[in-house]
Protein backbone atom coordinates (compact mmCIF):
# COMPACT_ATOMS: atom_id res chain seq x y z
CA UNK A 1 0.00 0.00 0.00
CA UNK A 2 1.39 3.42 -0.97
CA UNK A 3 1.23 6.28 1.54
CA UNK A 4 1.60 9.78 0.12
CA UNK A 5 2.31 12.97 2.06
CA UNK A 6 1.72 16.39 0.54
CA UNK A 7 4.31 18.06 2.75
CA UNK A 8 7.58 17.09 4.37
CA UNK A 9 7.70 14.56 7.23
CA UNK A 10 9.87 15.15 10.30
CA UNK A 11 10.79 12.34 12.69
CA UNK A 12 11.56 13.78 16.12
CA UNK A 13 13.73 10.90 17.34
CA UNK A 14 17.37 9.88 17.70
CA UNK A 15 16.61 6.31 16.61
CA UNK A 16 16.40 5.27 12.94
CA UNK A 17 13.94 4.84 10.07
CA UNK A 18 13.92 1.40 8.43
CA UNK A 19 13.85 1.53 4.62
CA UNK A 20 12.35 -1.14 2.33
CA UNK A 21 14.93 -3.88 1.74
CA UNK A 22 15.24 -6.76 -0.69
CA UNK A 23 17.28 -8.40 -3.45
CA UNK A 24 17.83 -7.06 -6.95
CA UNK A 25 15.09 -9.37 -8.23
CA UNK A 26 12.67 -7.89 -5.71
CA UNK A 27 12.92 -4.33 -7.02
CA UNK A 28 9.55 -2.74 -7.87
CA UNK A 29 8.25 -3.91 -11.25
CA UNK A 30 7.31 -0.39 -12.36
CA UNK A 31 9.79 1.94 -10.65
CA UNK A 32 9.39 5.72 -10.67
CA UNK A 33 11.98 8.44 -10.15
CA UNK A 34 12.69 9.12 -6.49
CA UNK A 35 12.34 5.54 -5.20
CA UNK A 36 14.85 4.58 -2.50
CA UNK A 37 15.57 1.16 -0.96
CA UNK A 38 18.30 -1.08 0.52
CA UNK A 39 19.64 -3.85 -1.73
CA UNK A 40 20.33 -6.89 0.49
CA UNK A 41 22.16 -8.63 -2.34
CA UNK A 42 24.70 -5.83 -2.90
CA UNK A 43 24.67 -4.62 0.74
CA UNK A 44 24.08 -0.98 -0.21
CA UNK A 45 21.35 1.63 -0.56
CA UNK A 46 20.10 2.34 -4.08
CA UNK A 47 17.80 4.85 -5.74
CA UNK A 48 15.89 5.13 -9.01
CA UNK A 49 15.91 8.04 -11.46
CA UNK A 50 15.81 6.56 -14.95
CA UNK A 51 17.52 3.41 -13.72
CA UNK A 52 18.56 1.83 -10.42
CA UNK A 53 21.94 2.90 -9.06
CA UNK A 54 23.92 2.76 -5.81
CA UNK A 55 23.83 5.78 -3.52
CA UNK A 56 27.25 7.00 -2.35
CA UNK A 57 28.06 6.54 1.33
CA UNK A 58 25.58 3.65 1.57
CA UNK A 59 27.85 1.35 3.56
CA UNK A 60 29.46 -0.44 0.63
CA UNK A 61 32.67 1.43 1.40
CA UNK A 62 33.30 4.92 0.04
CA UNK A 63 31.81 5.95 -3.29
CA UNK A 64 29.77 3.72 -5.59
CA UNK A 65 32.88 2.90 -7.65
CA UNK A 66 31.84 -0.76 -8.11
CA UNK A 67 28.44 -1.18 -9.77
CA UNK A 68 26.54 -4.22 -11.07
CA UNK A 69 23.61 -4.18 -13.47
CA UNK A 70 21.68 -7.16 -14.87
CA UNK A 71 19.40 -7.15 -17.91
CA UNK A 72 17.24 -9.70 -19.77
CA UNK A 73 18.04 -9.53 -23.47
CA UNK A 74 15.32 -9.59 -26.18
CA UNK A 75 17.57 -10.37 -29.14
CA UNK A 76 17.24 -6.87 -30.62
CA UNK A 77 18.44 -4.40 -27.99
CA UNK A 78 22.02 -3.20 -28.34
CA UNK A 79 22.15 -0.52 -25.61
CA UNK A 80 22.10 -1.35 -21.89
CA UNK A 81 22.34 0.80 -18.75
CA UNK A 82 25.59 0.55 -16.78
CA UNK A 83 24.34 2.21 -13.60
CA UNK A 84 27.06 4.85 -13.39
CA UNK A 85 29.02 7.03 -15.80
CA UNK A 86 32.12 5.30 -17.21
CA UNK A 87 34.75 6.90 -19.43
CA UNK A 88 36.52 3.79 -20.73
CA UNK A 89 35.32 0.30 -21.68
CA UNK A 90 38.46 -1.06 -20.01
CA UNK A 91 36.66 -0.35 -16.73
CA UNK A 92 33.70 -2.60 -17.63
CA UNK A 93 33.35 -6.40 -17.58
CA UNK A 94 30.37 -7.87 -19.44
CA UNK A 95 29.02 -11.43 -19.26
CA UNK A 96 26.22 -13.05 -21.27
CA UNK A 97 24.89 -16.12 -19.46
CA UNK A 98 28.20 -16.20 -17.60
CA UNK A 99 30.44 -16.00 -20.69
CA UNK A 100 32.86 -13.08 -20.71
CA UNK A 101 32.51 -10.66 -23.64
CA UNK A 102 35.64 -9.21 -25.21
CA UNK A 103 36.05 -5.44 -25.09
CA UNK A 104 35.99 -5.28 -28.89
CA UNK A 105 32.30 -6.34 -28.95
CA UNK A 106 30.94 -3.22 -27.24
CA UNK A 107 31.54 0.47 -26.58
CA UNK A 108 30.81 2.74 -23.63
CA UNK A 109 29.40 6.25 -23.59
CA UNK A 110 28.54 7.77 -20.21
CA UNK A 111 26.21 5.38 -18.41
CA UNK A 112 25.28 3.38 -21.52
CA UNK A 113 26.97 0.27 -22.92
CA UNK A 114 26.26 -0.48 -26.59
CA UNK A 115 27.01 -3.75 -28.39
CA UNK A 116 28.14 -3.55 -31.99
CA UNK A 117 25.70 -4.60 -34.71
CA UNK A 118 25.77 -8.36 -34.96
CA UNK A 119 26.84 -8.73 -31.32
CA UNK A 120 23.39 -8.18 -29.77
CA UNK A 121 22.77 -10.62 -26.91
CA UNK A 122 20.39 -13.43 -27.93
CA UNK A 123 16.79 -13.37 -26.78
CA UNK A 124 16.32 -14.76 -23.26
CA UNK A 125 19.96 -14.48 -22.22
CA UNK A 126 21.07 -12.68 -19.08
CA UNK A 127 23.43 -9.71 -19.49
CA UNK A 128 25.50 -8.80 -16.42
CA UNK A 129 27.59 -5.62 -16.42
CA UNK A 130 30.17 -4.93 -13.71
CA UNK A 131 31.71 -1.47 -13.90
CA UNK A 132 34.48 0.34 -12.05
CA UNK A 133 34.83 4.11 -11.84
CA UNK A 134 38.04 5.41 -13.39
CA UNK A 135 39.79 5.76 -10.02
CA UNK A 136 38.65 3.35 -7.34
CA UNK A 137 38.99 4.43 -3.74
CA UNK A 138 40.68 1.84 -1.56
CA UNK A 139 37.40 1.63 0.34
CA UNK A 140 35.93 0.14 -2.87
CA UNK A 141 38.70 -2.10 -4.19
CA UNK A 142 41.44 -2.49 -1.62
CA UNK A 143 43.23 -5.81 -1.37
CA UNK A 144 42.86 -8.25 -4.29
CA UNK A 145 42.91 -11.93 -3.29
CA UNK A 146 42.66 -15.10 -5.39
CA UNK A 147 41.40 -18.42 -3.99
CA UNK A 148 41.31 -21.63 -6.05
CA UNK A 149 39.51 -24.80 -4.97
CA UNK A 150 39.80 -28.26 -6.57
CA UNK A 151 36.57 -30.15 -5.89
CA UNK A 152 36.91 -33.74 -4.60
CA UNK A 153 33.37 -34.00 -3.20
CA UNK A 154 30.21 -32.04 -4.12
CA UNK A 155 30.57 -28.71 -2.31
CA UNK A 156 28.55 -25.52 -1.92
CA UNK A 157 30.43 -23.59 0.80
CA UNK A 158 33.96 -22.22 0.36
CA UNK A 159 36.14 -20.37 2.89
CA UNK A 160 37.94 -17.38 1.36
CA UNK A 161 41.26 -15.92 2.48
CA UNK A 162 39.70 -12.49 3.06
CA UNK A 163 36.18 -11.18 3.67
CA UNK A 164 35.17 -9.20 0.57
CA UNK A 165 33.42 -5.87 1.16
CA UNK A 166 30.23 -7.24 -0.44
CA UNK A 167 29.17 -9.50 -3.32
CA UNK A 168 29.87 -6.78 -5.88
CA UNK A 169 33.54 -7.15 -4.90
CA UNK A 170 33.78 -10.80 -6.01
CA UNK A 171 34.24 -12.63 -9.30
CA UNK A 172 33.52 -16.39 -9.29
CA UNK A 173 34.43 -18.87 -12.04
CA UNK A 174 33.78 -22.61 -12.31
CA UNK A 175 36.00 -24.31 -14.88
CA UNK A 176 36.66 -20.85 -16.32
CA UNK A 177 32.97 -19.96 -16.73
CA UNK A 178 31.83 -16.83 -14.93
CA UNK A 179 29.11 -17.34 -12.33
CA UNK A 180 26.40 -14.70 -12.07
CA UNK A 181 25.99 -12.94 -8.74
CA UNK A 182 22.51 -14.45 -8.30
CA UNK A 183 24.02 -17.96 -8.10
CA UNK A 184 25.88 -17.46 -4.81
CA UNK A 185 25.90 -15.54 -1.54
CA UNK A 186 28.63 -14.03 0.66
CA UNK A 187 28.76 -13.99 4.47
CA UNK A 188 32.07 -12.88 5.95
CA UNK A 189 34.74 -15.18 4.51
CA UNK A 190 32.22 -17.83 3.39
CA UNK A 191 30.99 -18.04 -0.20
CA UNK A 192 28.00 -20.33 -0.74
CA UNK A 193 26.88 -21.54 -4.16
CA UNK A 194 23.17 -22.10 -4.87
CA UNK A 195 24.09 -25.40 -6.57
CA UNK A 196 27.06 -27.50 -5.53
CA UNK A 197 30.24 -27.70 -7.56
CA UNK A 198 30.89 -31.25 -8.75
CA UNK A 199 33.85 -33.59 -8.41
CA UNK A 200 36.63 -32.51 -10.76
CA UNK A 201 35.47 -28.88 -10.99
CA UNK A 202 37.86 -26.00 -10.35
CA UNK A 203 36.35 -23.04 -8.52
CA UNK A 204 38.25 -19.74 -8.56
CA UNK A 205 37.22 -16.67 -6.58
CA UNK A 206 38.62 -13.14 -7.00
CA UNK A 207 37.89 -11.13 -3.84
CA UNK A 208 38.38 -7.46 -3.06
CA UNK A 209 38.48 -6.10 0.45
CA UNK A 210 38.40 -2.66 2.02
CA UNK A 211 41.74 -1.23 3.09
CA UNK A 212 42.48 1.62 5.48
CA UNK A 213 43.39 4.40 5.61
CA UNK A 214 41.20 5.97 2.92
CA UNK A 215 42.71 8.36 0.42
CA UNK A 216 44.69 5.71 -1.44
CA UNK A 217 43.64 5.32 -5.06
CA UNK A 218 43.51 2.43 -7.48
CA UNK A 219 44.34 3.37 -11.05
CA UNK A 220 42.40 2.47 -14.19
CA UNK A 221 41.92 -1.02 -15.49
CA UNK A 222 43.78 -1.69 -18.74
CA UNK A 223 43.15 -4.25 -21.46
CA UNK A 224 45.45 -5.98 -23.96
CA UNK A 225 43.96 -8.01 -26.82
CA UNK A 226 45.99 -10.52 -28.86
CA UNK A 227 45.29 -12.87 -31.79
CA UNK A 228 47.40 -15.93 -31.05
CA UNK A 229 49.63 -17.82 -33.42
CA UNK A 230 49.83 -21.60 -33.29
CA UNK A 231 51.10 -22.80 -29.87
CA UNK A 232 51.89 -19.24 -28.75
CA UNK A 233 52.49 -19.10 -24.99
CA UNK A 234 53.96 -15.64 -24.28
CA UNK A 235 52.01 -12.40 -24.65
CA UNK A 236 53.82 -9.15 -23.83
CA UNK A 237 51.52 -6.55 -22.34
CA UNK A 238 51.47 -3.12 -23.94
CA UNK A 239 48.78 -1.27 -21.99
CA UNK A 240 48.71 -3.02 -18.63
CA UNK A 241 51.50 -2.99 -16.04
CA UNK A 242 50.27 -5.32 -13.25
CA UNK A 243 52.57 -5.82 -10.27
CA UNK A 244 51.41 -9.39 -9.60
CA UNK A 245 49.38 -12.19 -11.16
CA UNK A 246 46.55 -11.48 -8.73
CA UNK A 247 46.06 -8.17 -10.56
CA UNK A 248 45.29 -9.85 -13.90
CA UNK A 249 42.29 -11.52 -15.55
CA UNK A 250 42.98 -13.63 -18.65
CA UNK A 251 40.36 -14.83 -21.16
CA UNK A 252 40.76 -17.02 -24.23
CA UNK A 253 37.85 -16.72 -26.66
CA UNK A 254 35.83 -15.27 -23.81
CA UNK A 255 36.55 -18.11 -21.36
CA UNK A 256 38.25 -17.13 -18.12
CA UNK A 257 41.61 -18.80 -17.44
CA UNK A 258 42.44 -19.98 -13.93
CA UNK A 259 45.50 -18.38 -12.34
CA UNK A 260 47.17 -21.79 -12.21
CA UNK A 261 47.29 -21.92 -16.02
CA UNK A 262 49.64 -18.98 -16.55
CA UNK A 263 52.38 -16.87 -15.00
CA UNK A 264 53.32 -13.18 -15.08
CA UNK A 265 56.97 -12.79 -16.10
CA UNK A 266 58.72 -9.51 -16.96
CA UNK A 267 55.53 -7.83 -18.15
CA UNK A 268 54.31 -10.81 -20.16
CA UNK A 269 51.55 -13.35 -19.60
CA UNK A 270 52.98 -16.84 -20.17
CA UNK A 271 50.46 -19.65 -20.69
CA UNK A 272 51.25 -23.16 -19.45
CA UNK A 273 49.71 -24.55 -22.65
CA UNK A 274 50.05 -22.75 -25.95
CA UNK A 275 47.00 -21.14 -27.53
CA UNK A 276 45.64 -22.27 -30.89
CA UNK A 277 46.12 -20.21 -34.03
CA UNK A 278 43.46 -17.50 -34.22
CA UNK A 279 42.51 -17.62 -30.53
CA UNK A 280 41.52 -14.27 -29.06
CA UNK A 281 43.52 -13.73 -25.86
CA UNK A 282 42.48 -10.81 -23.67
CA UNK A 283 44.33 -9.69 -20.55
CA UNK A 284 42.70 -7.23 -18.13
CA UNK A 285 45.20 -5.61 -15.76
CA UNK A 286 44.57 -3.77 -12.50
CA UNK A 287 47.30 -1.32 -11.74
CA UNK A 288 49.10 -1.20 -8.37
CA UNK A 289 48.10 0.80 -5.32
CA UNK A 290 49.58 4.28 -5.00
CA UNK A 291 49.63 6.51 -1.95
CA UNK A 292 49.38 10.28 -2.55
CA UNK A 293 51.04 11.32 0.74
CA UNK A 294 48.30 9.93 2.94
CA UNK A 295 48.21 11.86 6.21
CA UNK A 296 47.27 10.26 9.51
CA UNK A 297 45.53 12.71 11.81
CA UNK A 298 47.09 13.48 15.18
CA UNK A 299 45.90 11.25 18.03
CA UNK A 300 44.05 8.97 15.56
CA UNK A 301 45.93 5.65 16.03
CA UNK A 302 44.41 3.49 18.76
CA UNK A 303 46.07 0.53 20.49
CA UNK A 304 43.70 -1.76 18.56
CA UNK A 305 45.59 -0.77 15.40
CA UNK A 306 48.96 -1.84 16.82
CA UNK A 307 50.14 -5.40 16.39
CA UNK A 308 50.72 -7.27 19.65
CA UNK A 309 54.39 -7.21 20.77
CA UNK A 310 55.23 -4.77 17.99
CA UNK A 311 56.46 -1.89 20.20
CA UNK A 312 60.06 -2.74 21.09
CA UNK A 313 62.78 -0.79 22.87
CA UNK A 314 63.95 0.49 19.48
CA UNK A 315 60.66 2.40 19.16
CA UNK A 316 60.53 3.71 22.74
CA UNK A 317 61.45 7.36 23.27
CA UNK A 318 64.98 8.15 24.38
CA UNK A 319 63.68 9.51 27.69
CA UNK A 320 63.01 5.88 28.73
CA UNK A 321 66.35 4.37 27.75
CA UNK A 322 69.07 6.98 28.31
CA UNK A 323 71.18 8.15 31.24
CA UNK A 324 71.97 11.80 31.99
CA UNK A 325 74.88 13.08 34.10
CA UNK A 326 73.78 16.05 36.20
CA UNK A 327 76.06 19.01 36.94
CA UNK A 328 76.67 19.57 40.66
CA UNK A 329 75.23 22.75 42.21
CA UNK A 330 73.19 23.83 45.20
CA UNK A 331 70.03 23.37 43.10
CA UNK A 332 70.05 20.82 40.27
CA UNK A 333 67.20 20.60 37.75
CA UNK A 334 66.05 17.07 36.92
CA UNK A 335 64.10 17.19 33.63
CA UNK A 336 61.67 14.26 33.88
CA UNK A 337 61.37 13.99 30.08
CA UNK A 338 65.08 13.98 29.23
CA UNK A 339 66.30 10.61 30.53
CA UNK A 340 65.39 7.49 32.53
CA UNK A 341 68.42 7.44 34.84
CA UNK A 342 70.22 10.47 36.30
CA UNK A 343 73.62 10.46 38.03
CA UNK A 344 75.15 13.06 40.33
CA UNK A 345 78.14 13.56 42.64
CA UNK A 346 77.28 16.64 44.74
CA UNK A 347 79.70 19.40 45.73
CA UNK A 348 77.36 20.89 48.32
CA UNK A 349 74.08 20.15 50.07
CA UNK A 350 71.74 19.79 47.12
CA UNK A 351 68.08 20.31 46.22
CA UNK A 352 66.89 18.16 43.31
CA UNK A 353 64.33 20.30 41.46
CA UNK A 354 61.97 18.15 39.32
CA UNK A 355 60.82 19.75 36.07
CA UNK A 356 58.32 18.51 33.45
CA UNK A 357 56.86 15.78 35.70
CA UNK A 358 54.80 13.03 34.01
CA UNK A 359 52.11 11.34 36.10
CA UNK A 360 52.57 7.57 36.39
CA UNK A 361 56.21 7.60 35.28
CA UNK A 362 59.09 6.51 37.53
CA UNK A 363 62.67 7.78 37.27
CA UNK A 364 65.91 6.73 38.94
CA UNK A 365 68.58 9.03 40.39
CA UNK A 366 71.97 7.64 41.49
CA UNK A 367 73.78 10.03 43.83
CA UNK A 368 77.36 9.17 44.83
CA UNK A 369 78.29 10.41 48.33
CA UNK A 370 80.96 13.15 48.49
CA UNK A 371 82.16 12.38 52.07
CA UNK A 372 81.24 15.83 53.38
CA UNK A 373 77.96 15.25 55.22
CA UNK A 374 75.99 16.95 52.48
CA UNK A 375 72.18 16.72 52.59
CA UNK A 376 69.67 16.03 49.84
CA UNK A 377 66.20 17.56 49.47
CA UNK A 378 63.55 17.76 46.74
CA UNK A 379 61.51 20.44 44.99
CA UNK A 380 59.13 20.34 42.00
CA UNK A 381 59.01 23.28 39.62
CA UNK A 382 60.88 25.46 42.11
CA UNK A 383 58.35 24.85 44.91
CA UNK A 384 58.23 22.46 47.84
CA UNK A 385 55.66 20.03 46.47
CA UNK A 386 54.86 16.79 48.31
CA UNK A 387 57.51 14.08 48.52
CA UNK A 388 56.40 10.93 50.37
CA UNK A 389 59.33 8.84 51.54
CA UNK A 390 58.71 5.09 51.48
CA UNK A 391 62.03 4.01 53.02
CA UNK A 392 65.73 4.79 53.34
CA UNK A 393 67.88 7.84 53.95
CA UNK A 394 70.58 9.61 51.98
CA UNK A 395 74.15 8.57 52.93
CA UNK A 396 76.88 11.05 51.93
CA UNK A 397 79.73 8.70 52.89
CA UNK A 398 82.42 8.99 50.22
CA UNK A 399 81.78 6.75 47.18
CA UNK A 400 78.50 5.38 48.60
CA UNK A 401 75.93 4.83 45.85
CA UNK A 402 72.43 6.10 46.78
CA UNK A 403 69.75 4.63 44.50
CA UNK A 404 66.71 6.92 44.55
CA UNK A 405 63.47 5.85 42.83
CA UNK A 406 60.85 8.54 42.22
CA UNK A 407 57.29 7.95 41.01
CA UNK A 408 55.11 10.88 39.99
CA UNK A 409 51.48 10.55 41.22
CA UNK A 410 50.42 14.13 40.43
CA UNK A 411 52.09 17.21 39.02
CA UNK A 412 53.19 18.22 42.53
CA UNK A 413 53.35 14.89 44.41
CA UNK A 414 55.89 12.07 44.36
CA UNK A 415 56.62 8.85 46.24
CA UNK A 416 60.27 7.85 46.64
CA UNK A 417 62.67 5.41 48.26
CA UNK A 418 66.44 5.53 48.88
CA UNK A 419 68.62 2.43 49.08
CA UNK A 420 72.30 1.56 49.05
CA UNK A 421 74.30 -1.43 47.85
CA UNK A 422 74.05 -4.23 50.40
CA UNK A 423 77.18 -5.03 52.40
Amino acid sequence: MAIRHLSRTHFDTADAVEMPAGTTAQRPGSPVAGMFRYNTEDNQFEGYTTEWGAIAGSGGGGSSAVERQTHSADGNTLAFAIGQSITDENNVSVYIDGVYQEKSTFSVSGSTLTFGTGNEPPNGTNVEIISYASALATTDIGQVQNDTFSITTPTTAFTLSIAPTNKAHTLVYINGVYQEKSTYSISGTTLTLSSSAEIGDTVEVESRKTLAPTGLTYSNLDSDLFTATAAQTSFTLVNGTPAAKSQTLVYINGVYQNKSTYSLTSGAIVLSTGADAGDEVEVVSMEGLTSPNVAIADDSVSTAKLQDNSVTSDKVGSEFKTSSSLTAAATVDVDYTSAQIFTLTPNASTTLNITNPVIGVSKSVIVTGAGSSYTLTFNVGGAAGTFNKISGDYDDTASTKNFIQLTCVSTTEFWYSISQIAT
